[in-house]
């Protein structure tokens, strides 16, 4: 395999485990103590690294609780979908599927429940779930063969974001005893009993 091909990939991966080590040092260390408690320095000492480093992966200390990688594996997965299913199947199956690849669900867990609890990250939750509405309302305008600004299109994929949203807070509510992605599924019927695509 060529540098060309290998070299970006492997920057990628290594991005992708810096982030995750940070993040988990920060969500061990707001579990100590608090989340208001902690500070960037604090962070980056307990994941070794320079405040500096900190930065470059992440803008602030919100946002090292509210990134996931996960929203890339709903748009793959939703995009992967057979052209033949029905619009809010196809977005169904992704989520499910996006659920089952979750390498680290306590990660998932703790990330959420946090937000749950610390008013200034869930006020910056809303942007978080518009950036995922705008990566998905065209996948879902090329199921629906229609433009990706029509109402429609805008609502459903608001509409679906929002499943999602509500099967993650009743994950949550149970302290992470039923499986996510079950509760996705139950969630997305529930929109798909409401949708005639």
């Amino acid at each position: 395999m060529s540098d060309e091909v290998s070299g970006p990939d492997l920057r990628a991966r290594r991005r992708r485990r810096a982030r995750l080590e940070i993040q988990r040092a920060a969500l061990r260390l707001f579990a100590e103590r608090g989340y208001e408690e902690v500070t960037v320095p604090q962070i980056a000492a307990a994941a070794e690294i320079s405040a500096s480093t900190f930065f470059r992966h992440f803008p602030s200390k919100e946002d090292v609780v509210l990134h996931s990688e996960d929203d890339v594996l709903v748009v793959r997965g939703i995009a992967a979908q057979p052209a033949e299913l029905p619009a809010v199947e196809a977005i169904r199956r992704g989520y499910r599927e996006a659920c089952l690849l979750v390498e680290d669900s306590a990660l998932l867990y703790q990330r959420s429940l946090l937000i749950r609890r610390v008013p200034a990250l869930r006020a910056k939750t809303w942007e978080r779930y518009r950036r995922i509405i705008d990566a998905l309302t065209p996948v879902v305008a090329q199921r629906l063969g229609a433009a990706a600004g029509e109402l429609g299109v805008c609502a459903l994929t608001a509409g679906c974001v929002a499943a999602a949203g509500a099967a993650t807070d009743r994950w949550v509510d149970t302290g992470g005893a039923e499986r996510l992605a079950d509760l996705v599924d139950e969630a997305f019927g529930f929109v798909q009993s409401s949708w005639r695509s």
